[in-house]
């Protein structure tokens, strides 16, 4: 009776620790990057942002930065040199769009860490095949070259279908004079 009440007792964290296990399972079957529902399940529990480390798979080029902003999955983030954080990056100033890019890819609040793609397969719906440049939106991409003045043109990102995106941001830029 003993051991029954103490499961009854601990029901959250067995719980977890069932996740756990089932979760570790599917690591060695699936990319966790592409089951994004499970990306959206984890940054529910409290151990959010260190699970998503556990279940990326190694060689997905995934690291943990501190954000500088509220983030979404998905936003694309530029590397700020003078606070060490990321923020959504835009082709609107060289300031936004010619350091380190990275990819949120969960849910981060300003000042915490969180788990970012530096390059690789990111997997999202609705996607149209094609060259994707950063936007001037900040945290968005675009198929459409910027054309503005002062406005970064660096290609990130090909769409390979239309749910399936290789993020690898061009270490080249320009703008327009």
């Amino acid at each position: 009776m003993d051991v029954i009440n103490c499961i009854i007792e601990n029901k959250p964290l067995i719980l977890i620790v069932l996740l756990i296990v089932f979760f570790i399972s599917l690591r060695k079957r699936k990319i966790y990057n592409e089951l994004t529902w499970l990306r959206g399940f984890i940054s529910f529990l409290p151990l959010g942002n260190s699970l998503d480390m556990l279940f990326y798979k190694k060689g997905n080029n995934t690291k943990q930065f501190i954000a500088g902003e509220n983030l979404e999955d998905g936003d694309n983030c530029y590397f700020n040199i003078n606070d060490g954080k990321f923020y959504k990056a835009s082709a609107v100033s060289s300031k936004t769009g010619s350091t380190l890019i990275a990819k949120s890819l969960q849910k981060i609040k300003a000042g915490e860490k969180g788990v970012f793609l530096t390059s690789g397969k990111y997997y999202s719906k609705n996607l149209k095949r094609g060259t994707l440049y950063l936007a001037l939106e900040p945290g968005k991409l675009t198929h459409i070259m910027p054309t503005g003045s002062d406005n970064v043109i660096r290609i990130i990102s090909m769409v390979l279908s239309d749910k399936e995106e290789y993020f690898d941001p061009s270490s080249d830029w320009i703008t327009h004079v």
